[in-house]
């Protein structure tokens, strides 16, 4: 049996009197063995009564916390650490307390020289960052081809010491890879969490060959990260992920996800009303995934015209050849129809790439498809056209690559 403390008259007083006495908790109902939760507490007989509280400081709660007698400091919030193996190449320093920071997280990193200093302590506010002036860009077209055979070169020597990789995939996107990073992209390479770049999202996130290769170069890697490509321990894994921190702006192991995250991220640059663009590789063996149409077809109900798909058409899947195995055939035409504006082009042309590029910034209507057909192996005639998705690099034969690439 329950009694009622502090002379509560719930149960016996009119419906009125009642909700008067539940002003403050209305939202609950009275449970049938408790009675009402009111201001007057049930308690059981014998019980005793609450402790009378007050206004004074409680002397048990304000006791200082000693440890060996002496007072212990506040623990200061715990920042969120980059992976371990990470250290080794770039120092990292934590971001001033109180600071406002431009991106979740706490540590940020950036590559050894630059900003003044062997690692950022602090970082700048969205104001400060829209005033800054993103990496110049390379528009001469031969220097662009210059770079892209340099990067072809070190794919080669990155999958060598293993044996292993997507060495065909990355000679094929080179060209890809270069006019993005050295030509289109708005980005600053000491600053990969700069709220206005212009991101880029790795969907075939096997193909870290040449992205890896891509990164030192431009100066967002450290080159001696290189070495312990696809090493136990290293944060430069086969599968591109955001253990090397900002400059992955989305984990996509798990092919057919990328253009979804894609565009989230474009639609909530549009809401954030910033100019920067989102970009995304896909590979033609991912078509094949129902998640991609449906992406595909929000992009184009919303008119993301900040959106720009890459297809890396080589036309090889970890099947065989994708002719094979389902064809995308017509591909352009069904992006086409899903609302895309569409351009197919010779991936391996220096200059078409580029002018696609440009003309996919200038459309303001509609997102951007740009289909584009690679050769996988270009560069090293040894290895170009052989369909090898994940294909056995022997020291011979890369070192005949390497001679072909010379």
């Amino acid at each position: 049996m329950w009694r009622y403390a502090d002379g509560c008259r719930c149960r016996d007083d009119p419906q009125d009197a009642r909700d008067q006495c539940h002003r403050q908790d209305a939202h609950r109902r009275h449970a049938p063995a408790r009675g009402p939760r009111c201001s007057g507490k049930a308690v059981r007989p014998g019980a005793r009564s609450d402790r009378p509280r007050s206004d004074a400081a409680d002397p048990v709660r304000e006791r200082p916390r000693l440890r060996d007698g002496q007072p212990l400091r506040a623990r200061r919030p715990a920042a969120r650490r980059l992976h371990a193996p990470l250290a080794q190449y770039v120092p990292v320093g934590r971001s001033h307390r109180g600071r406002h920071r431009s991106h979740p997280g706490g540590d940020r990193w950036c590559p050894e020289g630059r900003g003044g200093a062997d690692f950022v302590t602090t970082t700048k506010s969205c104001a400060d960052a829209r005033e800054r002036q993103p990496a110049p860009r390379i528009t001469d077209i031969t220097e662009l081809k210059r770079i892209a055979q340099e990067l072809r070169r070190q794919v080669v020597r990155l999958v060598a010491p293993t044996g292993q990789g997507y060495v065909q995939q990355g000679l094929g996107a080179a060209d890809l890879f270069t006019a993005m990073y050295f030509s289109e992209l708005r980005l600053d390479p000491a600053d990969p969490a700069w709220p206005d770049r212009d991101r880029l999202l790795l969907s075939t996130a096997h193909n870290t060959a040449i992205f890896y290769a891509t990164l030192a170069a431009r100066g967002c890697l450290p080159e001696a990260m290189l070495a312990d490509y696809c090493k136990d321990g290293s944060p430069l894994e086969i599968n591109a992920s955001e253990r090397i921190g900002p400059l992955i702006e989305a984990t996509c192991g798990s092919l057919g996800q990328g253009l979804s995250v894609a565009v989230g991220m474009a639609m909530a640059l549009r809401h954030q009303k910033r100019d920067a663009r989102v970009h995304v590789i896909l590979g033609d063996g991912e078509m094949q995934e129902g998640q991609v149409w449906e992406a595909a077809l929000m992009a184009g109900a919303r008119k993301l015209s900040n959106l720009c798909l890459i297809l890396d058409y080589n036309r090889m899947q970890v099947g065989g050849h994708v002719d094979n195995v389902v064809g995308l055939e017509p591909v352009a035409d069904k992006f086409q129809s899903f609302g895309f504006r569409v351009e197919t082009i010779d991936g391996n042309d220096m200059e078409a790439v580029v002018g696609a590029f440009a003309r996919a910034r200038a459309h303001t209507e509609a997102p951007t498809c740009i289909v584009a057909d690679t050769l996988v192996g270009k560069g090293a005639p040894s290895l170009e056209g052989i369909l090898g998705h994940n294909m056995k690099l022997p020291a011979e034969l890369a070192a005949k690559a390497l001679e072909e690439l010379a």
